[in-house]
């Protein structure tokens, strides 16, 4: 993982800490147990920050396929470098499956 892709997910961690955050604030106007606010807040801030490494996890990942339209063969990286990129790219090019 690039340091930039790094500090993408660790900025998207604290946003979502944030809203779980507010949400909380926002409940505790309304007359609930506190191990119910607990609860919100840590289910409200692992949904989104899954949600959010989702989503980093989908900007950055990539999949080789075989260049022959009957082979099934394929690849998908998530997070890796360009070096592996390109070594997984020449090898989804040419796999020994159906040579």
């Amino acid at each position: 993982m690039t340091p930039t892709q790094r500090s993408w997910r660790l900025a998207g961690q604290f946003a979502a800490a944030a809203l779980a955050l507010v949400v909380v604030w926002q409940l505790t106007f309304y007359p609930l147990p506190s191990w119910l606010l607990v609860l919100t807040a840590l289910a409200s801030s692992v949904g989104l920050m899954e949600a959010g490494q989702r989503i980093t996890d989908a900007v950055h990942t990539r999949t080789y396929r075989c260049p022959d339209p009957a082979c099934a063969h394929r690849v998908t990286l998530i997070n890796c470098l360009a070096d592996e990129h390109r070594r997984e790219q020449e090898n989804a090019a040419a796999h020994p499956y159906y040579h």
